[in-house]
């Protein structure tokens, strides 16, 4: 399929002094149902996952297994079906059942971060969406490294499972969080580290004033192989100590509408019923923490993708495709499928957000409605450990 490319301008205020610049947008693609990130030499790729959701409960849960990733279409495949906003996004789509859970695993050719939101609320740290990194605070995962992502951060070690829910009816993050639904889906943003000779420059340009506490940079990454997770090796590991960057948590991005566009789209944009993600169960799960900080990572070329959520039936008017039935306990009872406890003591993870420590879950929302729910306990867990290599 033809890479997204468009433009982005940034306002960036530093200090006093406000300075423009242009921002290049690196190319993705969908193969097979799987999200690819940058270019061909420099990707990270992203597999939307299907599975069972944990118990809404005090209680906190292992990781359920994959059964299945979910179809991924691109919206500028389906011009006279898809709104007219998302062919100017050059946005993708998938299928998902209301209460349905998911997560999202990752794979990556080289070092590079990536930023998560739901509904444009940043599913690490709960603030506002921007397409730039905190400098004061992680707001995104760094990949090698965090093989995948079940749900928000609630801190300690812990996340609140992706559930999908339908937009306007009060349950998802973006409406506990900002006070609209307007907005939906998820958005992605990933970076690549720098080059050599820029990472060269940076070393040299630090001094040893701003290294209080230099931090070690840890050579055993997790690797994690099996039916459900592609494995991946990592060759080289390049040296850069954590430092406070300028802080440009204000960039307001403007984004041009696709040159690709057709002229002939004039008539009505078509209304489509969307999905965004609730707060299900507590679920054990660290994300990782950034070993090199901000300026490691080149902020002049990223991939940004918005990630629409519809439910079968409107797919299906989209694209004329079916989707099987939803995922529910008895599959895993008939199938035998286990869930893992994974063993990463050794990584640390970020800080609590207080803004996501108090999104409610699905269970909490639906006591409010007067709506009763129940679910069984979890089955079996399958211990795994972080090794390097497959497992």
């Amino acid at each position: 399929s033809i890479p997204h490319k468009a433009s982005f301008v940034f306002s960036v205020s530093l200090n006093t002094t406000t300075h423009t610049m242009k921002i290049e947008s690196l190319p993705y693609s969908i193969e097979n149902d799987f999200l690819h990130l940058g270019t061909r030499t420099k990707k990270v790729k992203v597999t939307f996952h299907r599975t069972l959701r944990i118990p809404d409960s005090d209680s906190s849960f292992p990781l359920p297994p994959s059964l299945g990733h979910f179809p991924l279409r691109r919206a500028k495949d389906y011009l006279h079906s898809v709104p007219q906003k998302w062919i100017e996004e050059d946005a993708i789509f998938f299928p998902i059942f209301q209460r349905e859970a998911m997560w999202l695993g990752f794979d990556a050719d080289c070092e590079s971060v990536l930023k998560v939101g739901i509904g444009k609320v940043n599913a690490v740290t709960g603030k506002e969406w921007t397409y730039n990194l905190d400098s004061k605070v992680q707001d995104y995962i760094p990949v090698p490294g965090q093989p995948w992502i079940d749900g928000i951060n609630d801190g300690s070690g812990h996340i609140k499972q992706f559930v999908a829910m339908p937009m306007g009816s009060g349950y998802t993050v973006e409406k506990q969080v900002t006070g609209k639904e307007d907005v939906g889906g998820m958005q992605l943003v990933m970076m690549n580290a720098k080059n050599v000779d820029e990472q060269r420059a940076l070393k040299a340009r630090r001094t040893k004033d701003l290294l209080k506490e230099p931090q070690k940079h840890d050579a055993e990454h997790l690797f994690v192989s099996s039916s459900l997770m592609s494995s991946y090796d990592e060759d080289d590991e390049s040296e850069c100590c954590m430092e406070d960057a300028c802080d440009i948590s204000q960039i307001s991005p403007k984004v041009k509408a696709s040159s690709r566009t057709r002229k002939t789209m004039k008539k009505k944009s078509k209304k489509v019923a969307e999905l965004g993600l609730a707060a299900g169960g507590k679920m054990i799960q660290k994300i990782y923490t950034d070993i090199h900080g901000v300026e490691y990572w080149d902020d002049t070329k990223i991939c940004s993708v918005f990630v629409h959520l519809v439910s079968p039936e409107v797919f299906r008017g989209i694209t004329g495709e079916s989707v099987s039935t939803q995922v529910d306990e008895d599959a895993y009872k008939k199938n035998k499928y286990p869930w893992f406890k994974l063993y990463d003591e050794h990584k640390k993870t970020v800080k609590q957000s207080e803004i996501l420590s108090n999104v409610k879950s699905v269970k909490q929302v639906d006591v409010e409605k007067g709506i009763a729910e129940t679910m069984d306990e979890a089955p079996q867990v399958m211990e795994i450990h972080s090794i390097k290599g497959k497992k």
